[in-house]
């Protein structure tokens, strides 16, 4: 925990510093007294980064929603660690004043937004539906529904029960952000992908941790641009991943980064032919000695001294 004279000290800190300081500072403040002291700060940039700081005090955030102008509400309804009850006092700003009502997009995503709510915005099924709604500001333009749909669809605060339903929809710029749902099934998103939309396949590509079924059905398919996104899925089987230290470079860099490598697979990559895949290697976090013994023999500089670097760090924490 940080001492009241260290807080005492960076409240001072930040006091005394220009603008941009105080601007970037305030985007890593995690400790609660620092970030209610920036909350008041007089320029609204330092303000909008601590609104959207997941540690700020809720009575911090509750007073930007009351009394602070609409960029830093926008942000405070983004803030995901916003309870819903401020989510909801933002939604009722937005439905009644026109300074905040570009705040509901964020709102869409936010995964603490009430789910009726976002149900609500899920169904929308065109302009004249989102004018009746009682929770779409009608200022906005009408063809923004679309755009709020979009959000919500791809939001975990839906309900299950419309997910499951919306899964066997035929319209196919529902499935294109249903998918992107954290809560969607594997099973119904193979369904989905098996109707071959591509645009809908590079959405479900952008997952991470896809099943192992829909993983080896993608690596089947032997589409470059695909390897790509599932090179570092951590879902990854073994027998894909030894394939993948012989596929284009590109692939192999994407290999590197991959969060479950296997030791036999940190060796093989650690002589890989490209100096990018080595680079890429040498920052993995759960890189092995021994591959960082084979790297800091690099003829390169980047991965040789990076792993040397890596291998002085081991041996001092192991005195």
């Amino acid at each position: 925990m940080m001492s009241s004279i260290t807080i005492a000290e960076q409240i001072c800190g930040i006091m005394s510093s220009d603008f941009e300081t105080r601007y970037d500072t305030a985007e890593h403040l995690d400790a609660p007294p620092l970030l209610r002291f920036a909350s008041k700060d007089k320029e609204q940039g330092v303000r909008r980064n601590v609104a959207d700081e997941p540690n700020t005090p809720h009575d911090v955030l509750e007073y930007f929603v009351d009394h602070d102008n609409e960029w830093v509400v926008t942000f405070v309804a983004r803030n995901t660690n916003a309870p819903t009850r401020i989510l909801l006092k933002i939604l009722d700003k937005a439905l009644n004043d026109d300074e905040y009502k570009s705040a509901i997009f964020q709102l869409a995503w936010n995964p603490n937004m009430e789910p009726s709510i976002i149900n609500e915005w899920a169904l929308l099924r065109s302009q004249k539906h989102y004018l009746k709604s009682e929770v779409c500001p009608n200022s906005l333009l009408p063809y923004i529904w679309r755009t709020l749909r979009k959000e919500a669809l791809a939001n975990p605060a839906l309900p299950q029960k419309t997910i499951n339903r919306l899964a066997k929809s035929t319209n196919n710029s529902v499935l294109l952000h249903l998918v992107q749902n954290p809560k969607l099934p594997d099973n119904k998103l193979f369904s989905i992908e098996k109707r071959g939309n591509r645009d809908i396949s590079y959405n479900i590509i952008a997952r991470k941790n896809l099943p192992v079924k829909l993983l080896r059905y993608y690596y089947s398919k032997k589409v470059l641009k695909i390897d790509l996104r599932i090179a570092n899925d951590p879902n990854l089987p073994v027998d894909i991943m030894q394939e993948f230290t012989h596929a284009h470079y590109f692939v192999r860099q994407n290999l590197a980064s991959n969060p479950n490598l296997t030791p036999e697979l940190f060796k093989i990559l650690a002589c890989d032919k490209a100096i990018t895949v080595r680079e890429r290697l040498v920052n993995h976090p759960k890189i092995t000695r021994e591959a960082l013994k084979i790297l800091s023999k690099d003829k390169f500089y980047g991965p040789r001294e990076g792993a040397k670097i890596k291998l002085k760090k081991l041996n001092n924490s192991a005195r």
